[in-house]
């Protein structure tokens, strides 16, 4: 369950210096949540007794209707990720890296990304140290240190 399931999106919306984004997580497309829910639900309203619900309508008639169960789980699912790889680091050879492995973004002479976006996979720690030694090490880099 620690593994990455879910493809989120990231979209820029504009050519502007500064532009609000809109990031999709994944969780109405999510196939082992969704089959998860629909059973969860089919089965809280079977007798003898169905557990008790806050929701509007009943388990029986969300896990029935498609749309309702994408709304329901837009609702009341939340996630604990914390986003990250969303610019790979990676060699020249791998047309995804967005950052060489001084994550320096390719392209563009003297940016570096330093921060959890460069981590080409998702780790299945929390992500706090890794980027804190992630920053650290560009750091080093920009300061001209091997």
């Amino acid at each position: 369950m620690a593994e990455a399931r879910q493809r989120p999106n990231l979209e820029i919306r504009g050519g502007a210096l500064v532009d609000t984004l809109l990031v999709r997580d994944g969780r109405v497309t999510g196939v082992r949540l969704v089959s998860g829910k629909r059973s969860r639900l089919a089965a809280s309203s079977s007798p003898p007794v169905p557990t008790t619900r806050r929701n509007c309508c009943s388990d029986a008639q969300i896990a029935r209707d498609p749309e309702a169960l994408r709304q329901h789980i837009l609702d009341f699912h939340a996630t604990d990720y914390h986003p990250c790889g969303t610019c790979k680091m990676g060699g020249a050879s791998d047309p995804l890296a967005v950052v060489d492995d001084h994550c320096r973004l390719r392209g563009v002479d003297n940016l570096y990304i330093a921060d959890a976006s460069v981590m080409p996979t998702v780790p299945r720690c929390n992500i706090n140290l890794p980027t804190m030694m992630i920053g650290e090490r560009v750091a080093e880099y920009v300061r001209g240190e091997p």
